[in-house]
């Protein structure tokens, strides 16, 4: 089979080509400028051409006759006056404004709380629980205002020499007075200081009960400072625990039940009320005893002031002085 000749072949496409273009273009006016209407013609088969935005996250433009939608607040200004929220609230900032009850107490939480002011929101809803008498549904709701804002708020008092002095004293057999219960009931006397946000500073003691004495079990009481101090109520578990663990779950309720019993017998605050079953009793020491409440509680078992020396009586005898006196 024989090869075309380069020579015969270049012709050839040179030749379609040029006879493809005169025939494409021989009615082509290239010299005349395009009128107006045709360049016009031009832009709207582009525009057609090119595809629209998509409208499915587009929002409608508003009529000419609508003004923007501007959000009211989420909640209306209390009935109790929140206060200066750029000064520092004191411990029993709104006690005075407890009367008005537990409705607008937590109405008031709320409000500041929804402001962005979590310290002076968690005072108010302690104010629901210790002075508020509330009911079970307006309890709940300071609960939950206190779980939301207590684990992030920072000690209230943060020197020891300023917390008030207790001591946990726990009184257990002979027998059970071993080193492992000694640490236990000290880490629980080291944990009511945060618990109490460092307004009460625990010591610890594990004594032993007297010879002859059947009791098997251990028994709590706090006690306050002094010669002779005061002294709480007593909890009594009739029965060694096994464990550290159960020594730890016991002592934390006991506390509680401890606190509770004081604090409706000595204060005019309303008395925690007592935690249901299963439910974990460290928890409800700072989630149901307020720190207004440790800190009452604390001072009903400080020793009482020392009287006041009697005033001295000058004497005056109304006697002018006379030139002898001199």
């Amino acid at each position: 089979m024989r090869r075309v000749s380069l020579l015969i072949v270049i012709p050839l496409v040179i030749a379609t080509v040029a006879i493809a273009w005169w025939r494409g273009t021989r009615r082509i006016d290239f010299m005349t400028p395009p009128s107006e209407a045709s360049l016009e013609a031009v832009r709207d088969q582009t525009r057609n051409s090119v595809p629209g935005r998509s409208k499915l996250f587009s929002t409608p433009a508003l009529p000419d006759s609508e003004e923007p939608v501007i959000p009211e607040p989420l909640r209306e200004r209390p009935e109790i006056d929140p206060g200066d929220p750029t000064k520092p609230p004191t411990l029993s900032a709104y006690a005075e404004d407890a009367g008005k009850g537990g409705a607008a107490m937590i109405q008031l939480a709320s409000y500041i709380e929804d402001n962005g002011y979590p310290a002076r929101a968690l005072l108010a809803w302690e104010r629901v629980l210790d002075l508020c008498k509330p009911d079970a549904a307006q309890r709940d709701a300071a609960f939950q205002g206190i779980q939301r804002l207590r684990p992030t708020a920072p000690l209230w008092n943060v020197d020891p020499i300023g917390a008030k002095r207790l001591k946990l004293e726990v009184t257990v057999p002979p027998k059970a007075t071993t080193p492992e219960l000694t640490a236990t009931v000290k880490a629980v006397a080291d944990d009511l200081e945060s618990i109490t946000s460092g307004l009460v500073k625990f010591d610890s003691a594990v004594l032993m009960t007297k010879k002859g004495n059947p009791f098997k079990g251990l028994s709590l009481k706090i006690v306050g400072p002094g010669d002779k101090p005061a002294v709480t109520g007593t909890f009594q578990l009739e029965q060694m625990p096994e464990s550290q663990d159960i020594v730890t779950y016991q002592l934390f309720s006991g506390i509680f039940r401890l606190v509770a019993a004081q604090m409706a017998e000595t204060t005019a605050f309303t008395p925690p009320v007592a935690p249901s079953n299963g439910e974990d009793p460290r928890t409800a020491l700072w989630q149901r005893i307020s720190r207004l409440s440790w800190l009452e509680f604390a001072k009903s078992l400080q020793p009482p002031p020392p009287p006041a020396p009697p005033k001295e009586e000058k004497e005056n005898t109304g006697r002018k002085p006379s030139g002898r006196d001199h």
